[in-house]
C-alpha cells in the first residue's frame, strides 16, 4: 500500500509540475509532455505510421505521370485518393470506438502497404500497368488509409483527461501534421529523382505498416471510453449537433488553407516569379510551427469554443491583409504573422471536438472532423482556380470570408448559459 500510495503521489506531482507556468523550460509544456510515461512510443510511431499522408497524394500523381503521360490522369488519381479516403476514414474510426484501435491500426495499416507495394511493382515495370490498375490502387489505398490522427487525438484526449497537457498533445498532433506534409514530399522528390516513383511507394508502404505495427502492438493503446458502451445509433458521433456543428468549419478553416496556398502560386506567377511559389508556401509552414510552438508550449485553460473563435477569427484578418500587400517582400511577412494563428486555429478546432464528441463516440467525431477537412482542402484548391487567373488578391479575400463564415458558425454555435449540452 505504501509503494501503491507513493507512487500516486510521485504522479500527482508530476501533474502539479506539469501544469506550472514555465515548466518544461525552453520547450514549455511540450517538456512535460514527452517525458510523461507512455507518451514517447506513440508519440513517435504515430508520426511514422502519417509519413505517408504527406508522400501519397505526390506520388499517386507523379506515378499516374509515368504510366499514362496524363496530367489529366494525374489530378483524377489526387482527387479519387483524396474522395475514397474522405469517406472511409469516419467509417474507419467508428470500428475503432467498437473494437478498439489495435486491430483497425493493423487490418488498415497491413492493407495499405499490400495495395501500395502492388502498386510499387506494377510502376517499377514487373506487373500489368494501365490506367484502370493505377486508379483500382489508389481508390483501395484511399479507402485503407489508417484513421491513425483520430486515433491518436482520442488517445491524448483519454490519458490527459483533466491535465492541462491534454492541449499540448492536441498541439503536438496538428505540429505532426506540418512534419509530415513538409518531409513527405522532400521523401518523394528525393527517391523518385533517384529511382522512381516505385521506390516512393515502397518507402510509404514501410513506414504505414512499420508505425501502425509498432502503435497497435508495443504501446498501450486505451481500448475505449470510461464507462462503458452505450446504445448504438446509425448515425454515430453525427447524432450529436455540437458534433455536427463544427464540421462545416473545419470545411472551410481548413478549405481556406488550399486556397491561399493556389493564390500564392498564381501571386508568384503575376509577379514573374514563379520559382517563389515555393518558398512563399514554405513560409506559412514556418509560420505555422513557430505558432503552433509558442501555442503548444503555454499552459493551456480549458477553453476551446472560445480559443476555436479568437483564432480563426485572427486568421481572417491574417488572409485578408494577404490581399493588400504591396510587393512580394512584404506577402512574404504577413505570411509569416499569418501562420502564427494558423496552427493554434487548427488546434483549436479539434480541442473543441474533443469537447462536443460523446466519450464513446470521440474517435469517430475527430474522423469526422478529417473527413470535412479533407473534403475542404479538395473543395478550396478547385473551386478558387479560375478567380486567381486573373488577380491571386481575390483568393486572398475568399480565403478571409471562409474564415469569416467559419467565425460566425463558431459565434452562433456557442452554448448560452442555462441550455443543456447535446449529446
Amino acid at each position: 500500500m505504501t509503494g501503491q500510495a507513493s507512487g500516486e503521489q510521485s504522479a500527482g506531482a508530476r501533474e502539479r509540475e506539469a501544469a506550472a507556468p514555465g515548466a518544461g523550460g525552453l520547450l514549455g509544456q511540450y517538456g512535460p509532455f514527452l517525458a510523461h510515461p507512455g507518451v514517447a512510443w506513440p508519440a513517435g510511431f504515430g508520426l511514422l505510421a502519417r509519413l505517408a499522408n504527406g508522400m501519397l497524394g505526390l506520388v499517386f500523381m507523379l506515378t499516374a505521370v509515368e504510366v499514362t503521360g496524363s496530367y489529366a490522369a494525374a489530378g483524377a488519381t489526387a482527387a479519387l485518393f483524396t474522395a475514397a479516403s474522405t469517406v472511409a476514414t469516419p467509417l474507419w474510426s467508428r470500428a475503432a470506438d467498437r473494437l478498439g484501435p489495435a486491430p483497425v491500426l493493423l487490418v488498415t495499416g497491413g492493407g495499405e502497404a499490400a495495395v501500395l507495394s502492388a502498386e510499387a511493382w506494377v510502376t517499377l515495370g514487373d506487373g500489368p500497368g494501365g490506367l484502370p490498375l493505377t486508379l483500382l490502387a489508389v481508390t483501395a489505398s484511399g479507402a485503407l488509409l489508417p484513421p491513425v490522427s483520430a486515433v491518436m487525438r482520442t488517445q491524448w484526449s483519454r490519458m490527459f483527461a483533466g491535465s492541462a497537457l491534454r492541449a499540448t498533445a492536441f498541439a503536438y498532433e496538428t505540429m505532426v501534421t506540418d512534419v509530415v506534409f513538409i518531409a513527405g514530399p522532400a521523401v518523394v522528390a528525393g527517391l523518385t529523382a533517384s529511382a522512381s516513383p516505385g521506390l516512393a511507394l515502397i518507402a510509404a508502404a514501410v513506414a504505414t505498416v512499420a508505425g501502425c505495427g509498432a502503435l497497435a502492438t508495443g504501446s498501450r493503446l486505451l481500448p475505449g471510453a470510461p464507462g462503458g458502451p452505450r446504445e448504438r445509433h446509425w448515425l454515430g458521433a453525427l447524432r450529436s449537433r455540437r458534433v455536427r456543428a463544427l464540421l462545416p468549419v473545419g470545411f472551410l478553416l481548413t478549405g481556406s488553407i488550399s486556397v491561399i496556398e493556389v493564390s500564392l502560386v498564381s501571386s508568384a506567377d503575376q509577379e514573374g516569379r514563379p520559382d517563389a511559389a515555393g518558398v512563399l508556401i514554405a513560409l506559412l509552414s514556418v509560420g505555422g510551427v513557430a505558432g503552433g510552438l509558442l501555442w503548444g508550449r503555454r499552459r493551456q485553460e480549458a477553453r476551446p469554443r472560445r480559443d476555436l473563435l479568437v483564432w480563426t477569427g485572427a486568421l481572417t484578418v491574417g488572409w485578408g491583409l494577404l490581399a493588400l500587400a504591396p510587393h512580394p517582400w512584404v506577402l512574404a511577412g504577413l505570411l509569416l504573422l499569418a501562420g502564427l494563428a494558423l496552427n493554434p486555429a487548427l488546434t483549436a478546432q479539434f480541442s473543441a471536438m474533443d469537447d462536443a464528441a460523446p466519450p464513446e463516440l470521440a474517435t469517430e467525431a475527430f474522423g469526422w472532423l478529417n473527413g470535412a477537412s479533407s473534403a475542404g482542402l479538395t473543395a478550396g484548391a478547385a473551386a478558387v482556380g479560375p478567380l486567381v487567373e486573373a488577380e491571386a488578391g481575390h483568393g486572398f479575400l475568399v480565403a478571409a470570408a471562409m474564415c469569416a463564415a467559419g467565425t460566425a458558425l463558431i459565434a452562433a454555435g456557442r452554448p448560452r448559459a442555462g441550455t443543456a449540452p447535446d449529446t
